[in-house]
């Protein structure tokens, strides 16, 4: 039986937006990356920052590419009236930005897994704590002055430079927490000129402070 192949992936606006800072041509590299995983399940070989980029992204993908593939091991069963349409990602809401797939093994799932994910932090057990929409419109109430955004790539950034120093199921909410907290107490981020923007390589830099 010939294996079936993947026809189409759920873009999301975070992966845009994670790529929008990186050279021309490492954002070519992250787009190619995240297709190249997404339809076919292959990492491909990439610059230092994209694949550091891709990394944040890849929890996702997976996540969709196991449920997609759920479809052909006793699923759900194949509606022979969209063969040419991917049966395993339904459509997206007019007022949703995208699908939020099953997690795989891997992902922690919290409180808000039926929200769209932004972002996943590793935990001290190699599961990823998932934060979703929800969380950055309830952090950028209590922390005005942060960059809630910037400040979680950081986090991601400071836990693979630190494995050793990786939190708990049950620690992660405060570590966040007091990171945002510390931020807002020294002002947050947010008076820098929304028009400047920042190089993919200073991203990384602040992440590994």
């Amino acid at each position: 039986m010939a294996k079936h192949k993947k026809d189409s992936i759920v873009f999301y606006r975070s992966f845009y937006e994670a790529a929008k800072p990186l050279k021309d041509r490492e954002e070519l590299q992250l787009y190619r990356g995240i297709f190249e995983f997404g339809l076919n399940h292959n990492e491909i070989k990439m610059g230092s920052i994209p694949t550091a980029m891709f990394q944040l992204i890849k929890p996702q993908l997976e996540a969709n590419y196991k449920k997609w593939e759920s479809g052909f091991k006793g699923g759900r069963p194949a509606n022979k009236a969209s063969d040419n349409h991917d049966e395993s990602i339904p459509e997206p809401s007019d007022n949703h930005n995208g699908t939020i797939p099953e997690p795989n093994v891997n992902v922690n799932v919290n409180d808000n897994d039926n929200d769209n994910v932004f972002i996943t932090l590793q935990l001290n057990d190699k599961t990823e704590f998932i934060i979703c929409d929800r969380d950055l419109v309830k952090w950028g109430k209590l922390y005005p002055a942060v960059d809630v955004e910037q400040e979680l790539r950081n986090m991601v950034g400071w836990i693979d430079a630190n494995p050793t120093r990786r939190k708990t199921k049950t620690g992660i909410k405060k570590f966040v927490n007091s990171w945002l907290s510390k931020e807002q107490d020294q002002g947050g981020r947010k008076q820098i000129s929304t028009g400047s923007k920042k190089s993919g390589i200073n991203i990384i830099k602040e992440a590994a402070r």
